[in-house]
């Protein structure tokens, strides 16, 4: 009988999901047909990727890259290197701070201690001197900094994602010859980019036109023209989950969730005229971080109505819901599943 029951539900499953599959063709092809009435057979794809600051979008930008069109020439890598090694003393520069707001101390006349607290972490060193890629593996090693990172690793605003990558691998990273690897780039944050990045591959002879938005969200509304956005066919809107206990903004007062701040993007997109041509895509990012994060940082502390504890699926779920939650339109809207 419990076989049955558990047969019945299966099916019962099976049947919403064959429904949403049909609602979504169905809602594809109507706004196949109005595009096709407004501007005729459409024979090429436009996709521009949107998110809030932080949630990966020029990460999958550079996915696309690679993934399409054969990733980066060596000068190209090259590029990168700058980034890569500030991202390096922005991690330095991060457990310090912890270190110190824990009221200890790490070697206070280390030339890496030195030069990262004589220098801004906006700067864009050429290049590591052998002097503080000694220093920074000697850092990465150190018993007391183990313990921090260890403890610490995954609070908040303490640490810069990914930096245990780039710490423990300095050694590469410092060598004079090094250039940059496909994962090295797409785990670095870019510094240097404008304010739109754009690319052009194909997928079985069907061109894309990629753009990503990588700069001030007060662009999508007031500094874009509209007919940018009237011409997209998709929009990818990007979600860093891993960051639910994360601020954004200036003074103590300015501060907001940037979770928080995400999902207020997210609502003013998805119900927005400007983007109603576009299939909207909900992409949750950064997972790895958040399934690391979640065991040491409960989601219910930033959000108190979340009661599923520890449990990746529901806490995923859970932040899922509010952006469904969000939106109040009928249009096409992929979710994850």
């Amino acid at each position: 009988m419990f076989d049955c029951i558990l047969h019945r539900n299966e099916k019962c499953k099976a049947m919403k999901r064959k429904e949403r599959s049909d609602e979504i063709d169905s809602q594809i092809r109507e706004d196949s047909i109005r595009r096709k009435r407004r501007s005729g057979p459409w024979k090429e794809w436009r996709v521009v990727v949107l998110g809030a600051e932080g949630s990966g979008r020029s990460t999958i930008f550079k996915q696309m890259r690679i993934m399409h069109q054969g990733g980066y020439s060596e000068e190209e890598r090259r590029m990168y290197r700058s980034d890569i090694f500030q991202h390096v003393l922005r991690s330095v520069e991060d457990v310090l701070s912890v270190i110190h707001e824990l009221g200890l101390a790490y070697a206070e006349e280390d030339p890496l201690v030195k030069y990262v607290s004589e220098h801004s972490p906006t700067e864009d060193p050429a290049s590591l001197s052998s002097e503080l890629v000694s220093g920074t593996d000697r850092f990465w090693h150190d018993q007391l900094v183990k313990s921090v990172v260890e403890q610490h690793g995954s609070w908040g605003d303490h640490f810069e994602d990914n930096g245990h990558h780039f710490l423990s691998q300095i050694t590469r990273i410092g060598s004079p010859d090094y250039v940059p690897t496909d994962q090295d780039i797409l785990l670095a944050r870019t510094s240097k980019t404008g304010t739109i990045m754009e690319t052009t591959f194909s997928i079985e002879e069907q061109p894309i036109y990629l753009y990503a938005l990588v700069r001030n969200n007060s662009l999508l509304y007031r500094n874009s023209p509209l007919d940018f956005f009237d011409s997209m066919t998709s929009a990818i809107f990007c979600v860093s989950l891993s960051d639910y206990d994360k601020v954004k903004g200036g003074g103590e007062a300015e501060k907001q969730n940037r979770l928080a701040d995400s999902l207020a993007l997210w609502k003013g997109i998805v119900n927005s005229p400007l983007f109603y041509p576009c299939c909207l895509i909900l992409f949750l990012n950064k997972l790895d971080v958040f399934r690391r994060k979640l065991p040491k940082v409960p989601l219910e502390a930033y959000f108190p109505d979340y009661i599923g504890g520890n449990d990746v699926t529901k806490a995923a779920t859970y932040i899922l819901d509010e952006f469904k939650r969000a939106s109040q339109t009928r249009r096409t809207v992929v979710y994850p599943q």
